[in-house]
C-alpha cells in the first residue's frame, strides 16, 4: 500500500511538473516547450523580407508619375515576345521607383513589376496567365515574388508551390538592371529581349 501511495504521489508531482514545464537557459529567459530559437540568419531575412515588403507597399501608395514605351507587333526579333509596354513610374524629380513590364506572347501574358530603393533593385514580382488552347478550359495564373538584397536574389514566394527550387532568378535581375538603365525605345527593347 504504501509503494502504491508512493507512486501516487510521485506521478502527481510529475504531472504538475510537466503542466509548468519550462525550460530555462538563462535567468529570466523563458522558452515554451518544444519550441526552438529561430537561427539569427533566418531572423535577419525576416527582417529584411518585412521591411521590403513595407517598401513595396510604400512605393504603391504613392501618386506617382509615369512614362509609358510600347514595343508594337514586329518589332522584337524572332523568337522573343509579339508585343510589350513598359511603364516607369517615379515621383516628380525623383529616380524611377518602379518599373512594369507587360509582354505578350502566343498564349500567355506576362506583367513583371520590378522596384528600386535609391536606384538599386530590391523586389520583383512576377504575374503570369497562360491561356490553354482549349478556351472552355480556365487560364491558368501564377505569381512568384523574388526578394534581393544588394542585387542578388535571397527569397521568393511563389503561389505554385516550390516550383523555381533550382532557379537563380538572374534573368529577371538583368532585366530589372537594364530596364532601369533603358533611355530610349530600343534600349527598352533590348533590355527585355537581349541579342545575345
Amino acid at each position: 500500500m504504501r509503494i502504491l501511495l508512493s507512486l501516487a504521489v510521485c506521478c502527481s508531482f510529475s504531472a504538475q511538473a510537466m503542466a509548468h514545464d519550462r525550460t530555462t537557459t538563462t535567468p529570466e529567459t523563458i522558452i515554451a516547450p518544444g519550441a526552438q530559437e529561430k537561427d539569427p540568419k533566418e531572423l535577419a531575412l525576416d527582417k529584411m523580407v518585412q521591411q521590403i515588403d513595407a517598401d513595396y507597399v510604400a512605393i504603391n501608395e504613392k501618386s506617382l508619375n509615369i512614362r509609358i514605351v510600347k514595343i508594337e507587333e514586329g518589332e522584337f526579333e524572332a523568337g522573343c515576345a509579339v508585343k510589350a509596354n513598359v511603364t516607369y513610374s517615379n515621383a516628380a524629380g525623383e529616380p524611377v521607383e518602379k518599373i512594369e513590364r507587360w509582354m505578350a506572347g502566343d498564349a500567355t501574358e506576362e506583367m513583371i513589376e520590378y522596384y528600386y530603393k535609391a536606384g538599386k533593385l530590391f523586389f520583383v514580382l512576377r504575374k503570369q496567365v497562360y491561356y490553354p488552347p482549349n478556351t472552355a478550359d480556365k487560364p491558368v495564373q501564377s505569381e512568384l515574388k523574388i526578394y534581393l538584397d544588394k542585387g542578388k536574389p535571397v527569397k521568393y514566394i511563389s503561389s505554385q508551390g516550390d516550383t523555381y527550387q533550382t532557379m537563380d532568378f538572374k534573368a529577371e535581375v538583368k532585366e530589372g538592371v537594364a530596364l532601369y538603365k533603358a533611355k530610349t525605345k530600343e534600349q527598352t527593347r533590348d533590355a527585355i529581349c537581349p541579342a545575345d
